[in-house]
């Protein structure tokens, strides 16, 4: 059986609506963070407030698979080379194209990407993902009440924890991402198909736009931007999170043909890109320097990411399967 029949074609369109999500999210940091005080609209807060709402969702599409299955070492090491195969290769083209050599900052941000924190999600992923063993085993001894109850009391932690750490890095960022892990297990465990898929995508609807329309409000004549409506903490972000993940489960399961899954597996790989510390300067300094046309220049920017993507993606798998059956021939030979 191929991939394109296992696969279930509902998360991988609900993995590119993600990823789009947070390109939408990223432009908004430039225009209402890096550059607030300037002239702004409700848009660039509609664009900006669905960025925590797609990495929320990523993690509860990981608790909803991995709830059941066991971690892959495999797998880690893969993710980790890819990132650092997407640093170097980018810096080292963009240093090419430019002109400008790399000062030891940059080199140490290529090398080491993690430590450097260039990518937050994926350094805070790395830790959930060898943590799973722990969180399934916990979870596989609930029943629904205590499950339920443990999902509230969590949720509780979740809002107040970052006054607790304010500086947590890492440690904030896994514990996000742990809760909507929990959360996607939850919905594995005990959530039937129901034809509310309306209620749902109202409820969803509504909640964004509400997280909209109040920081539009909030944001008005302050020095700063404020976020406690679409943080990925904010209790709008979780419902609005579940609205989303509860809508694409009442839909009707399918296989997903050669190209969804080609995009599906491309969203990691465009998150590599349009955040890699060189190509964000490019991207949102200077090619939305002039905001004129922003829609039009984002679906461009989305297009160039997943070209790009689907480019690299194919020469790392290369490279990646050349090493796994280098490292198979040896192996024999020893034997």
């Amino acid at each position: 059986m191929s991939n394109c029949n296992k696969r279930d074609g509902r998360f991988e369109i609900l993995r590119v609506f993600s990823m789009i999500l947070i390109i939408f999210h990223h432009y908004g940091c430039f225009k209402l963070i890096s550059n607030f005080g300037g002239k702004y609209s409700i848009m660039d807060i509609f664009l900006f407030s669905g960025g925590k709402l797609g990495v929320a969702l990523f993690a509860m599409i990981t608790g909803y698979f991995m709830i059941h299955q066991k971690i892959k070492i495999k797998k880690l090491l893969y993710l980790e080379g890819k990132v650092l195969f997407y640093t170097i290769i980018l810096s080292c083209i963009i240093s090419i194209v430019t002109g400008k050599s790399l000062g030891l900052e940059e080199l140490f941000l290529t090398v080491f990407p993690n430590l450097g924190g260039v990518y937050w999600f994926f350094s805070s992923y790395f830790i959930l993902y060898l943590i799973i063993p722990i969180l399934n085993q916990m979870i596989s001894k609930f029943c629904f009440k205590t499950y339920f109850y443990f999902l509230l009391t969590d949720l509780v932690f979740f809002m107040i924890f970052p006054v607790i750490f304010k500086n947590g890095g890492r440690l904030v960022g896994t514990f996000y991402l742990a809760f909507y892990y929990c959360l996607g297990a939850f919905f594995r465990n005990y959530y039937k198909s129901s034809d509310r898929e309306m209620i749902y995508l109202i409820g969803g609807i509504f909640t964004y736009l509400f997280i909209v329309i109040f920081s539009f409000i909030f944001n008005q004549n302050r020095a700063s931007y404020y976020t406690s409506f679409s943080d990925i903490n904010s209790i709008f972000i979780v419902l609005c999170s579940i609205f989303v993940f509860l809508f694409f489960l009442c839909q009707k399961k399918f296989s997903c043909n050669k190209f969804l899954l080609l995009c599906g597996n491309s969203t990691f790989g465009v998150y590599l890109f349009h955040e890699h510390f060189l190509v964000k300067e490019i991207l949102w300094k200077i090619f939305f320097k002039d905001c004129n046309h922003v829609f039009v220049k984002l679906l461009f920017v989305i297009f160039i990411c997943f070209f790009v993507v689907f480019l690299f993606d194919y020469i790392w798998d290369m490279f990646w399967n050349f090493l796994i059956s280098r490292k198979k021939i040896k192996l024999k030979s020893n034997d």
